[in-house]
C-alpha cells in the first residue's frame, strides 16, 4: 500500500465484509487524494474496481462513488459479473479482452502517475474501514461474519454432479 500506483479491487461481498480490504482501500484513497490536491487530473483512475460477484445490497457509499461499470469492457462483464466469465468457457474471449484491456489500464496508468510513495503508512488495526457504515463499526465479530458467508459461490465451491 506504501508503494502501490493503482489499486485494482475485486468487488464482491466478501470483499465488502472484510476488514482488511476496506482497510486497504482506506489507506490508497488517502494516499490518492493527498496525490489529487497536487496533481487533480487523473488521479480518480487510479482506483480500478472490478466486480467479481454483485453484493446483496447497495454497494458501499465509498465504492459506489468510483465507476466499475467499465463502458470500455465487453459487454457480458456488464451483463454479469467478472466470476461468471472466469467460469463460463463460452465467455473465454471476453475475459482474455478484459483481462489485456486491464493490463494495458494499469501500465498506462502507472506510467503517467506521479503519485509518490508514502513515507510510511499507518498499522492496519487503527485504520478505519471506510466500507464499513457507522452503525457496523459495533457490531460483535460473530455478527459481522453472518455478512461475509452469504453463499457457497463466495467461497468457490462447485456442485457436483
Amino acid at each position: 500500500m506504501r508503494t502501490s500506483k493503482v489499486f485494482v479491487a475485486l468487488i464482491s461481498p466478501t470483499y465488502i465484509a472484510s476488514d482488511y480490504c476496506g482497510k486497504e482501500l482506506t489507506i490508497f484513497r488517502e494516499r490518492v487524494t493527498r496525490y489529487a490536491e497536487r496533481e487533480p487530473k487523473g488521479a480518480s483512475t487510479l482506483i480500478i474496481p472490478l466486480m467479481w460477484t454483485r453484493p446483496i445490497d447497495k454497494l458501499p457509499q465509498r465504492l459506489e462513488e468510483l465507476q466499475y461499470d467499465h463502458i470500455e469492457l465487453p459487454q457480458s462483464y456488464r451483463d454479469e459479473e467478472l466470476s461468471v466469465l472466469v467460469d463460463n468457457g463460452r465467455f473465454k474471449d471476453d475475459y482474455d479482452l478484459l483481462v489485456n484491456h486491464l493490463a494495458k489500464q494499469i501500465a498506462i496508468r502507472v506510467s503517467q502517475t506521479k503519485m509518490e510513495d508514502a513515507e510510511e503508512i499507518e498499522m492496519l488495526s487503527v485504520v478505519e474501514n471506510v466500507l464499513r457504515p457507522p452503525a457496523s463499526r459495533g457490531l460483535r465479530r460473530s455478527e459481522q461474519c453472518l455478512f461475509r458467508l452469504r453463499g457457497s459461490h463466495e467461497l468457490g465451491l462447485r456442485r457436483t454432479a
